[in-house]
């Protein structure tokens, strides 16, 4: 029988196991990952069509996207729809419909005026609207910015003056190549009678914002006298502005005082390649035979390209190969014929790039059908179709604004447009039959965007533009009956005010209730989109508040109710009387959008809280198949009602409402909607471009062709994952994990079958009785290692790394830190040159990085070398403290005494960190390997300072330091192992344990050195690690079972170098052998 025979201090090898991403148990962690990214898209399956991500993306997100339309990416080829995965349903996207509604300083005072804005989206899908704003006596270039999630703007001021500026700021923004914001305003000299134009930047998103040029342009523009036959000087207009490959073009309208000119309108064309420093005029036109309006100046696939109303029933797109191109050289070639009368005269037009590539322009026809109308562009500009019907012919569905018949008097001016997260994003100011508020507030409509619920198409087989539009548009920019041209009346007391963007009806036992009755069939039936606020009152008895629908043409009657209290509401057959359905899981109190389709006989109701942000959600509400056709007494015509219908105490908010009649649509929205296969998707962007989906993430399609239904997966990844604490995964711990915050308790677990049918359910053994757990690049120092067993977490060990002297403060001057001369020492360690560059210094609640150090002993006294710090972080000035020495590295070694668990994990201690966050360079558990004699007097540690040198020919010494050095580690047992009694069928050997406390197992044999050292490296190979432990003190009680390594002389982790050979010296083959193991050499993992 076998004696135990261990050594007061035991030498071997740690052995980790092997752990990848696979072992971490998620559902036990809370651990957080820094530097979230987009993942790497998925595919769920053997596709043909593969995704790139790009842009951001938020901590733990799970983004889901599937393909709806097959085809290749780009325009009108595949399309998809996404989800988070614990989302219920997908999003399609809607394109031109007013989808939302809101206002930048709502006023009706001529003291607080806002106008002519411009609009940019960033990067992550931020818009940034600016525009001039008068406020409280000083005329301001005011930036608001609102993200695709926030439900309201902020705003900042780029410039301000205290007189006003003569014809206007009209300032305009392009986005730099370094992601910077370029913005461009006129200024004036009046005693000059010049206009020039200034610029501006920000390097943080519109926030704050500096001076580039106080006066751009090479020439100013003639501001002198004013309108009369024959005078000089021109009125400064509109400013638009792009950049493409180094260029930044400006295009500034302007009008000419001389009204005996046919024609009065030009424009400047002027380019800087200085980033908005310096323009050169390119040539300065009023035109004779063409009008000049509505211009924009974007870029499209890197070129230049304007746009701009030339004749009254075309506009021009030119393409320009630099900003240096005369825009009166290839304005004709450009022509494009919308096939409608334009208005030329004001600047009434705008185009922009969609991160697809898609152009969009929206404008306003003076003759015709749509009024304001949306085209859109594919194929760069070379041609464009109208959103909706597609066709000149039929351009309905086109309109983005339609308050009443064609020759509207309520309808937004000097608007501009673009696109944010999949939807557009258009900025004006209004001119109202009543309301002043459009001459001084800036308005904003979202048009289309993501929603599980998206607009019916014009035909069966749509694509994903030819989409359902409003053919009645309102939001409050006058009251409904107000509008002379509208289909509005008012039945009942006008208790009706417009303020703050919003129409108040406030009734007290009183009716205040507007009506239309729509054209078109029963068979076409219609959709409503209404979007209020219930203040107080109400009632689902009756229509306090709430909307009417009647579908009726002298033979069949259809017709609805739905009530809204601020509590629930109710959708009613008014016909039978019958409740289709109540819904309260969303109080109207709080605001509420409601989408409602009917056609012959069928009603379905949607609804969602009242939002602004893009990613509209909505709920499935009351349906009928069934409704009850009054055909004993039909009504001759088609009507709705809403607001207070009935006399009643409430009062309402209303934002919106918007109606199609009188056109037939695919799918039947009226017989519910099915999510996903009812959506509309929205095309895949090809290589060059990126889709902007959700939450920052942009999707590219960049080979291959897509079919229905194949699914992408989009899981976060990080910058700081906590992958990378794996070898697998990592083979350095320069980088590692980080965490998000500190002095958070924190718990990595790691299951040892991560395959368990039940995680945890069963123990095992880790194949030794002493674990050892190494960290490196860590910043932290208390922490415990736990095992899971009896479904609970237990701990193994309670440890704190830090290094301390005594009871007594040392002190920090400046960057450097000095240990007192006299104190009481209760450890007197001796740290050696510079070992301590990296960790941390804790004085008093201080924390320091430690940048050098130089030898000494860390304690008080005169009678030895004391260790001194120089840390980094310091603000300067002196404090005291008691002082912690916090190493970046440690190596644990756990006497288990038969302990096992089903996982085994590490849980931080809540504390504060020098990053104030925790790092983990790399996280090795597994057991110790002991050899059972220890190896020859004689080892050698080479350092590799990794800075290689050359001496050149005049004698000079030339090297850098390309990274970390590191020690190499050789060692041998050149003494003979006899192993005899290792052979054979009824061993009992000698052993060894790491500890003297009752329940311990053994660790190694004493004489298995040679073979087992040889198998152990079998099993590393020279690609695996091992932690190096050249001395571990033996345990003598349940107090010591817990041994901390801390200090660099005391652990490394390394690889192996060379072969392992094995001398045999004695003895005959598998019997008595004895071995001699020759030199091993291994390499410090850098």
């Amino acid at each position: 029988m076998g004696s135990d025979v261990s050594p007061d201090d035991i030498r071997g090898f740690g052995l980790p196991l092997k752990l990848n991403t696979s072992n971490l148990w998620s559902a036990q962690s809370n651990f957080t990952q820094a530097g979230p990214q987009p993942g790497v898209p998925e595919p769920q399956g053997d596709y043909d069509l593969r995704l790139a991500s790009s842009g951001s993306q938020s901590a733990d997100k799970q983004l889901r996207i599937r393909t709806q339309r097959a085809g290749n990416p780009g325009p009108d080829g595949a399309a998809f729809v996404w989800k988070e995965q614990a989302d219920a349903n997908f999003r399609g996207r809607d394109v031109q419909q007013i989808s939302g509604w809101d206002v930048l300083g709502y006023t009706t005072s001529s003291a607080n005026t806002s106008k002519d804005p411009d609009a940019l989206t960033l990067p992550d899908g931020t818009v940034l609207i600016a525009r001039q704003k008068l406020l409280a006596g000083s005329y301001r270039v005011r930036i608001a910015y609102k993200s695709p999630d926030a439900t309201s703007w902020t705003t900042a001021d780029a410039y301000s003056q205290s007189t006003e500026p003569t014809d206007g700021f009209h300032p305009a923004m392009c986005l730099m190549p370094d992601e910077s914001i370029l913005l461009a305003f006129w200024v004036y000299d009046n005693t000059a009678n010049q206009a020039q134009i200034q610029t501006m930047r920000s390097t943080d998103n519109g926030v704050n914002w500096s001076t580039v040029s106080t006066f751009a342009l090479d020439t100013p523009l003639d501001i002198q006298s004013s309108v009369g036959a024959g005078n000089d000087g021109f009125e400064a207009l509109r400013i638009r502005m792009s950049e493409a490959n180094g260029q930044v073009l400006i295009v500034a309208r302007h009008k000419a005082n001389n009204s005996s000119l046919s024609q009065r309108t030009g424009y400047i064309q002027a380019v800087s390649i200085d980033g908005g420093g310096r323009f050169t005029t390119v040539e300065d036109v009023t035109p004779t035979s063409t009008k000049w309006g509505n211009h924009s100046v974007i870029t499209v696939d890197s070129q230049l390209y304007v746009m701009t109303v030339t004749a009254t029933t075309a506009l021009s797109g030119m393409r320009l190969s630099s900003g240096f191109e005369k825009i009166s050289a290839v304005q004709t070639a450009g022509v494009i014929n919308v096939g409608t009368t334009l208005d030329q005269d004001e600047d009434e037009g705008s185009a922009w790039v969609d991160d697809d590539g898609t152009i969009f322009y929206i404008g306003k026809e003076t003759v015709g059908t749509a009024a304001y109308y949306m085209i859109q562009s594919v194929d760069g500009g070379d041609s464009f179709r109208f959103v909706g019907g597609g066709t000149i012919a039929n351009p309905l569905g086109s309109d983005w604004w339609k308050s009443g018949t064609h020759t509207m008097t309520t309808f937004p001016t000097n608007f501009v447009g673009t696109s944010s997260a999949g939807r557009q994003v258009v900025a004006f100011g209004w001119t109202a039959d009543v309301s002043t508020a459009g001459s001084h507030s800036t308005g904003i409509l979202y048009l289309g965007g993501y929603s599980t619920v998206t607009m019916p198409g014009v035909q069966t087989f749509a694509s994903s533009f030819q989409r359902i539009g409003w053919n009645r548009t309102w939001v409050p920019l006058d009251k409904p009956d107000d509008i002379s041209t509208g289909p509005w009346s008012l039945t009942g007391t006008d208790t009706a005010t417009l303020t703050n963007g919003v129409l108040n009806i406030n009734t007290s036992s009183q009716q205040t209730c507007y009506f239309a009755n729509p054209a078109g069939t029963v068979a076409d039936g219609c959709i409503i989109r209404i979007s209020l606020t219930a203040v107080s009152g109400g009632s689902t008895s009756t229509i306090a508040r709430g909307l009417k629908v009647r579908l009726a043409d002298n033979v069949n009657d259809y017709e609805v109710s739905l009530r809204i209290s601020t509590a629930s509401m109710r959708l009613v057959d008014q016909n039978s009387g019958a409740n289709l359905g109540e819904v309260s899981d969303i109080a109207p109190s709080g605001g509420i959008d409601v989408l409602l389709a009917m056609t012959a006989g069928k009603v379905a109701m949607f609804y969602r809280a009242k939002s602004v942000a893009a990613d509209r959600v909505w709920k499935i509400g009351p349906q009928s198949s069934s409704l009850n056709n009054n055909t004993g007494s039909p009504d001759s015509n088609n009507k709705v009602d809403w607001g207070h219908c009935v006399s009643g105490t409430a009062e309402t908010n209303w934002e919106e409402f918007h109606f199609r009649f009188g056109e037939s649509y695919t799918p039947d929205m009226s017989a519910g909607f099915s999510n996903p296969s009812d959506l509309i998707g929205r095309d895949y962007a090809g290589v060059g471009r990126a889709t902007y989906v959700d939450d920052g993430v942009r999707i590219t399609g960049i080979d291959g062709a897509g079919r229905e239904g194949e699914t992408y997966h989009i899981d976060t990844r990080y910058r700081y994952p906590i992958d990378r604490v794996f070898w697998t995964e990592s083979q350095s711990p320069r980088v590692g994990w980080r965490s998000t915050t500190d002095n958070t308790s924190t718990l990595i677990p790691l299951l040892l079958n991560p395959n368990e049918g039940t995680p945890g359910a069963n123990t095992q053994n880790i194949l030794g009785d002493m674990l050892i757990l190494h960290l490196a690049g860590i910043n932290f120092a208390n922490f415990t290692i736990e095992y899971y067993a009896g479904g609970s977490w237990n701990v193994a060990a309670t440890v704190d790394t830090a290094l301390t002297g005594g009871a007594w403060n040392a002190t920090r001057i400046n960057n450097t830190i000095t240990l007192p001369s006299s104190g009481v020492n209760t450890s007197t360690s001796h740290l050696f040159q510079n070992e301590c560059d990296g960790w941390t210094a804790k004085i008093g609640t201080s924390l320091y990085r430690i940048t050098r150090s130089c030898s000494g002993v860390l304690g008080a006294g005169t009678a030895f070398k004391q260790a001194v710090f120089e840390v980094e972080g310091s603000t300067g000035g002196s404090e005291n403290g008691a002082l912690e020495i916090w190493p970046d590295a440690v190596t644990v070694a756990v006497n288990l005494r038969g302990v096992q668990g089903s996982a085994w994990g590490i849980r931080i201690a809540a504390e504060h960190t020098v990053d104030n966050d925790y790092r983990i360079g790399q996280m090795m558990i597994g057991r110790a390997f002991v050899t059972g004699y220890q190896y020859a007097r004689g080892r050698v540690l080479t350092y590799e300072p990794n800075t290689p040198t050359t001496i050149t020919a005049d004698g000079v010494l030339r090297g850098r330091r390309i990274g970390p050095g590191g020690r190499l580690l050789r060692f041998a047992w050149t003494d003979p192992v006899d192993g005899t009694n290792t052979y054979g069928t009824a061993t009992s050997p000698d052993f060894i344990t790491g500890t003297t406390s009752s329940n311990a197992l053994p660790l190694a044999s004493r004489a298995d050195v040679g073979a087992s050292l040889e198998g152990m490296f079998r099993e590393i190979g020279q690609h695996e690690p091992f932690i190096y432990l050249p001395r571990v003190p033996r345990s003598t009680s349940t107090g010591t079972d817990v041994i901390v390594l801390n200090r660099r002389h005391q652990h490394m982790a390394m690889t192996l170098t060379t072969p392992v050979e094995l001398e045999s010296v004695l003895g005959s083959e598998d019997s008595s052998e004895i071995f001699r193991v020759a030199s091993i050499t291994a390499r410090e993992i850098r």
